[in-house]
């Protein structure tokens, strides 16, 4: 199970450089890996002791960790189609899995890539990302099988297991071809319901959601073998994030989709590369800023109004507004109230029948000015 976790730790070693971004060639092919509903503090690169996390420790240890990235809604649709437009959800409208799918006109990160010359693939694990919910557009291979996947009668979804998403993932690479490529890969066993194989949840006794992730995370390390074997890795960027969190009870919501604390919308952000100089960066970040970021690091082209994210990298980060997070959930699904917020490094604005204002520490961004920021992202469109 943990052979190759030491192996990939080694690559990643030797791999990492510290050259600066403006001296280093680009990479030639891009793994974007997105884990369902995995908060950032449940991962021992971000500071829990209780993880068994090496392969996201490794990336992490050798690349770029942002501390403070941020999803703009707490479900897996509107999340991901963010993730993969730059957008955030008033803009794209994918606002609701499945009642909700990407409006055709809406350009995507893969279609940006393939123009370029890329060949472009993805493997998701759950049906909420099914192709015909619009995140299939620009990809050359879209892997939405599900057969083999197991019925989680709970909560009425189907899910593959992180092993059998990396032999679909390695088959795909072999249809890629030597490049240069894109390839998306989706875990969703962080996704209740908890039910990982039985050697992981020896290693996370009485733990069933981390050792949920520590399977995926295992399952990961094959999949970089995999790019490592074919002789890849030196060329890869491997840019790895989450969809959402997970509130494990906290402010009494059993698992997701209602409320927009940290512990469902702070999610992991790793990005490692020969290419990127090894570094943990606070400064604040939020999923949409992914698709932008990618883009100036593999060299595709974009202008800055193609998206709502900023890239994480460029000088205008410093004068950057907050990130934006709504829940419609409540709203779509059982005509309550929906919620809106805009997320600053140390202050959070929810606004909904009862507005909340979050104090982490020191701040410029006051309740005020967080309201009126919230404003201005409403009237820009609120489709």
């Amino acid at each position: 199970m943990r052979t190759h976790a030491i192996l990939v730790l080694c690559i990643l070693s030797s791999c990492s450089g510290e050259e600066s971004l403006s001296s280093a060639s680009k990479p030639k092919n891009l793994l974007l890996v997105s884990f369902d509903t995995t908060r950032a503090d449940h991962l021992g690169c971000y500071g829990y002791e209780e993880a068994h996390t090496p392969i996201l420790d490794s990336l992490a240890e050798h690349g770029v960790l942002f501390e403070n990235c941020f999803a703009p809604a707490p479900i897996t649709l509107p999340s991901h189609a963010s993730l993969l437009t730059g957008l955030r959800p008033p803009t794209h409208g994918a606002r609701n899995n499945a009642t909700h799918p990407l409006p055709k006109d809406i350009p995507t990160l893969a279609e940006r890539f393939q123009r370029e010359g890329f060949r472009t693939g993805a493997v998701v694990s759950a049906l909420v990302l099914d192709s015909r919910y619009g995140l299939s557009r620009g990809f050359d291979l879209y892997d939405d099988n599900l057969s083999s996947a197991d019925l989680v009668e709970d909560f009425m979804i189907r899910e593959t297991t992180a092993s059998d998403t990396t032999s679909r993932a390695i088959e795909a690479l072999k249809q890629l071809g030597e490049g240069p490529w894109m390839l998306w890969v989706h875990y969703f066993d962080p996704h209740a319901e908890y039910i990982p194989p039985e050697e992981y949840l020896k290693l996370c006794p009485g733990r069933p959601y981390d050792a949920e992730i520590s399977f995926a995370d295992d399952q990961l390390g094959v999949l970089i073998d995999a790019i490592r074997s074919k002789g890849f890795i030196e060329d890869t960027l491997i840019a790895m994030t989450a969809d959402h969190g997970e509130s494990l009870g906290d402010h009494g919501e059993r698992t997701h989709g209602f409320f927009l604390y940290d512990s469902t919308t702070r999610v992991p952000l790793i990005l490692s590369s020969p290419t990127l100089k090894k570094e943990r960066k606070a400064n604040l970040a939020g999923t949409v800023d992914i698709a932008p970021t990618l883009c100036s690091l593999m060299g595709v082209p974009f202008k800055d109004t193609d998206f709502d994210g900023f890239d994480l990298f460029a000088n205008s980060q410093e004068s950057r507004q907050p990130v934006y997070q709504e829940s419609m959930v409540p709203f779509l699904n059982y005509g309550w109230s929906d919620l809106r917020a805009m997320r600053s490094g140390q202050t959070r604005f929810i606004r909904s029948p009862k507005e909340e204002f979050q104090v982490f520490g020191e701040d410029p961004w006051t309740r005020d000015k967080l309201s009126k920021a919230l404003d201005e992202v409403l009237v820009s469109g609120d489709r």
